[in-house]
């Protein structure tokens, strides 16, 4: 049975995501276009609800990570609290949920180019059912990684890998031996990230299908190979991320 304070705490998301989605949706054609409205509709229950589709859960090992710095004119930093400037990439509703994950204990790494923010990535220690919905159980070790995004005029200029490279720094000083990510098969973007910040390519450790209305989700591990140990008690066997069709 729902609690009056989860169904209050629920109605007033609705409420805000309602308020919210003109604002933010102006501002995202602004930035990039049609596909920038649509990243403010998945975000919110009424676009979640018709959305299907398939997730890779993409492994990573700490120890092959390759330092990328930023391009010249660009800073990487852990974010603090400048919260009105994140809005400006990020959008109302999305920063709502930030602003929850970073009280959560999630910590956000931001590019600047001269303070002017352009991109930011997200990693948390430990997952977290109000801010997860995959349903995948982390090994020990495991860092996991989510929401990266660069602003389209500063694409394919190296941010993006900057911004992995220094979260993953990050995960592997504070004692994680490796990172897991979901990322949609068609995400050429971030797949084409994920390998360039490697000199051995990621591996898929399992797949999560949406169905869309139901938003039931169906989730598949894979087979191991010979001799290799399970990352937690689960089996997961090494498949190319670079290989893989969309």
């Amino acid at each position: 049975m729902n609690s009056p304070c989860g169904t209050t705490g629920r109605l007033a998301r609705g409420l805000r995501d309602v308020r919210t989605f003109p604002g933010d949706a102006l501002a995202a054609w602004r930035r990039e276009g049609l596909r920038g409205v649509w990243r403010e509709l998945r975000v919110r229950p009424l676009g979640r609800i018709f959305m299907g589709g398939r997730l890779l859960v993409v492994e990573r090992n700490l120890t092959d990570v390759l330092e990328t710095p930023p391009p010249a004119g660009v800073s990487i930093e852990r974010f603090a609290t400048d919260w009105e400037a994140l809005t400006a990439i990020a959008g109302s509703r999305r920063c709502a949920r930030f602003h929850e994950a970073a009280a959560r204990g999630r910590v956000c790494f931001i590019a600047r180019r001269e303070g002017r923010p352009i991109g930011y990535a997200w990693l948390a220690e430990r997952l977290d059912p109000e801010l997860d919905s995959v349903g995948l159980a982390l090994p020990t070790g495991t860092a996991r990684l989510s929401d990266l995004y660069v602003v389209p005029p500063e694409r394919n200029a190296g941010v993006g890998s900057a911004l992995v490279c220094a979260r993953m720094s990050y995960a592997r000083e504070h004692g994680f031996v490796r990172t897991w990510q979901t990322v949609a098969p068609g995400n050429r973007a971030s797949r084409r990230v994920i390998e360039k910040t490697g000199c051995v390519p990621a591996r898929v450790v399992a797949e999560v299908r949406i169905l869309p209305l139901l938003r039931w989700r169906r989730l598949r591990l894979l087979p191991a190979e010979a001799g290799e140990a399970p990352p937690h008690k689960q089996v997961a066997k090494p498949r190319h991320l670079a290989g893989l069709s969309d």
